[in-house]
């Protein structure tokens, strides 16, 4: 049990704390400079009361340096995300006025209310596992961003191809590289198609042939804009960019997963269906399992508990309360659709959950949670996937 609790408010240069005991009386505050002067001042200061924890506000990204120092002198440190501190300061009329000051007593009261149901950052959460899985993300919606704006714009240079082909495929990029629109087919010699064709398939064959493209071209309502083909060509030059970091970072992810969490990661890939790219995505958005004494704590983490309602003794379940973690929560959503399609326990718990009348995203949803049920326990109990789990 903690005696005293640090609340800390974090800006971009500075940033706030407040200590309180379990009276919730303020027994010191102040500000210090988000710099080594700053933290050493900080550290000077909680050093005075023993039996502490610190509770640290989430932001983008200015939260990191400290909390990774904290992490490095094994001080006991919670992470709280804005919205938990905004609800418990309207509960109890903390917050009248809006100041670093402040909400860093607000965390710091919050914190000596709820630590016990509140998970600790370990020091596993420290080796940027969880910074890079996010990289590889931002990027992936980035590519997507930019294979829809490539769809539009051929859509407009060349219809057809778009029609007939999948024009993300190697042999379709580089020909639109080269021809970024109809009426640039339309000029070019069919040995010069085919040559661009067959550049990049190494020995396969593409779906059409020059003919066929040149063909499609003949015939074609799309528009030759000079400005238009320039934007197609700087969107594929981004595209190319992006899917090349892409792999990058997937391999640099799996590989330090495969290193800082080797027994986990192996425990993961052990189940039909779980690739190593999910699992080292997975393991880098949870950390150590042990932070979770309970499934439901890792299901809440994940943000698919249920949502209750409560008004006198009358309880009502509602959607998923989507107060966990997102990205989790997005993973965990492709996961469970790739479980249906390849791994048949998960399949026919799907298939009972549909005769059961549920939805079918409903159902996908429970299958995550059961994944996350399985995964508890085979972290939990360091066992290889079986039946057993099921």
């Amino acid at each position: 049990m903690f005696e005293h609790f640090v609340g800390v408010d974090v800006s971009k240069d500075s940033f706030s704390f407040n200590v309180t005991d379990l009276r919730e009386k303020t027994l010191e505050k102040g500000s210090c400079g988000m710099n080594h002067e700053g933290f050493k001042n900080f550290f000077n200061v909680i050093s005075r009361f023993e039996n502490a924890s610190v509770g640290l506000e989430s932001t983008a990204t200015y939260h990191q340096p400290l909390l990774f120092a904290l992490l490095a002198r094994d001080i006991p440190t919670y992470l709280i995300t804005p919205f938990l501190v905004k609800n418990f300061a309207r509960s109890c009329s903390l917050r009248n006025t809006k100041t670093d000051t402040i909400d860093a007593r607000i965390i710091s009261v919050f914190l000596g209310k709820n630590y016990a149901g509140l998970r600790p950052v370990s020091a596993s959460d420290s080796n940027g596992l969880r910074e890079i899985a996010r990289l590889r993300e931002s990027i992936s919606k980035k590519s997507v961003a930019a294979k829809i704006r490539l769809k539009q714009l051929v859509t407009t240079t060349f219809p057809e191809l778009v029609k007939e082909h999948d024009i993300f495929t190697v042999s379709m990029i580089t020909l639109l590289e080269e021809f970024p629109s109809a009426e640039a087919i339309r000029k070019a010699s069919l040995k010069k198609i085919e040559k661009v064709l067959n550049s990049k398939t190494k020995g396969r064959n593409p779906k059409l042939n020059a003919e066929q493209i040149k063909a499609l071209a003949a015939k074609s309502v799309g528009v030759c804009k000079p400005m238009l083909e320039k934007t197609v060509l700087h969107i594929i030059r981004e595209l190319n960019f992006l899917t090349d970091e892409l792999k990058k970072c997937d391999k640099e992810l799996i590989e330090a997963v495969s290193v800082y969490s080797h027994e986990d990661f192996e425990i993961l890939t052990s189940i039909p269906g779980i690739g190593k790219l999910t699992a080292a995505q997975f393991i880098a958005e949870i950390g150590d399992i042990n932070r979770f004494e309970t499934v439901k704590q890792l299901t809440a983490y994940a943000g698919t508990d249920p949502g209750i309602s409560q008004s006198g003794n009358s309880l009502v379940q509602k959607r998923i309360s989507k107060r966990g973690n997102s990205s989790v929560r997005r993973i965990g959503f492709l996961t469970a659709l790739h479980l249906i399609s390849m791994n048949k326990v998960f399949k026919e718990y799907y298939d009972k959950k549909i005769r059961e009348n549920m939805n079918g995203k409903k159902a996908v949803i429970a299958v995550f949670n059961k994944f996350l049920r399985c995964v508890f326990s085979m972290l939990k109990n360091k066992k290889t996937f079986s039946f057993n789990y099921s």
